[in-house]
């Protein structure tokens, strides 16, 4: 995130994520002067509405396969939302692996 971002910048996440990325996403990102915006990402209309509203947001970030729970990311349209806002499609792919699952062919750099 640092080569995207700047103090008063802003991230909008997926509400389903691992612990540890809400944790960092809601708290240890401050530190730096960021914030974050945790959407569902099921809700194509909440992530367009999050990302078009702020010129300050800079990247999407979700979980292909999100752990807990299992949910399956649309990374073909959160990558088109992305793209038409002007900001990367960050995929955390640690659960489904590049062998199930290749986040660059739905739009993640």
């Amino acid at each position: 995130l640092f080569a995207l971002m700047a103090p008063g910048d802003k991230l909008v996440a997926s509400n389903r994520l691992y612990g540890g990325s809400i944790t960092q996403f809601g708290k240890t990102i401050r530190k730096f002067g960021w914030d974050c915006t945790f959407v569902d990402a099921d809700d194509k209309e909440s992530v367009r509405a999050a990302i078009s509203s702020d010129s300050r947001v800079k990247a999407l970030w979700v979980e292909s396969l999100a752990n807990p729970g299992g949910v399956v990311s649309d990374l073909e349209v959160l990558g088109a939302i992305a793209r038409d806002a002007g900001v990367p499609l960050i995929v955390d792919n640690t659960m489904a692996t590049p062998y199930l699952c290749q986040p660059i062919q739905w739009g993640a750099p």
